[in-house]
């Protein structure tokens, strides 16, 4: 079965909205969802761009103060409360060309009232195989000239070194082959 059969089934099975039924507009974005992973699997930036309003990426994540100060350590330099990062940062990065990357969708929540949407769920990133970060997601989004485009994500974030995974984000990435770093 392929991967976004799989993931569309997967999703589907979630409640929406308190709601059983997944409406027009429901279904939609759970497709832009479903694009958003196949452009970070693939590396593919015009496609995410594309998913952005305006095409305007707007990316930026939060953590525990505990979790910033580490990483504050770790990269030599201080970062703030919130900031611009995420995925699409690796996708130009030639030393990682071959190191499979994905984000993992769970528990979606779709707020819409037709024209915007608030999407909450929680998020693994995989790196290499191997869950790097977890935490929630949100995604609000505005539907122009019938296509629903991502207006801004937030994300917050944990590391397995700063908080016990939850057994879910342990699970082997389905398909996923190890690559090799380029030197």
């Amino acid at each position: 079965m392929n991967r976004r059969l799989i993931f569309t089934a997967v999703i589907l099975a979630f409640p929406m909205a308190a709601s059983a039924e997944v409406n027009d507009d429901q279904a939609a974005i759970l497709k832009v969802m479903d694009r958003f992973d196949t452009a970070i699997r693939t590396r593919d930036a015009e496609t995410m761009k594309a998913l952005f309003h305006d095409g305007e990426i707007v990316w930026r994540s939060i953590a525990r103060p505990e979790v910033r100060n580490g990483e504050s350590k770790d990269l030599g330099k201080v970062i703030p409360p919130v900031y611009p990062s995420g995925a699409f940062t690796l996708f130009a990065n030639e030393r990682m060309r071959h190191i499979p990357i994905a984000e993992r969708f769970y528990d979606p929540e779709i707020v819409t009232d037709g024209k915007l949407a608030s999407v909450n769920f929680a998020y693994d990133f995989t790196m290499n195989c191997k869950v790097t970060n977890w935490g929630l997601e949100n995604w609000q989004m505005v539907k122009v000239d019938g296509n629903w485009r991502i207006l801004s994500v937030l994300y917050s974030y944990e590391y397995p070194r700063s908080a016990e995974m939850p057994a879910r984000h342990a699970q082997p990435v389905a398909g996923c082959v190890p690559g090799k770093w380029m030197e």
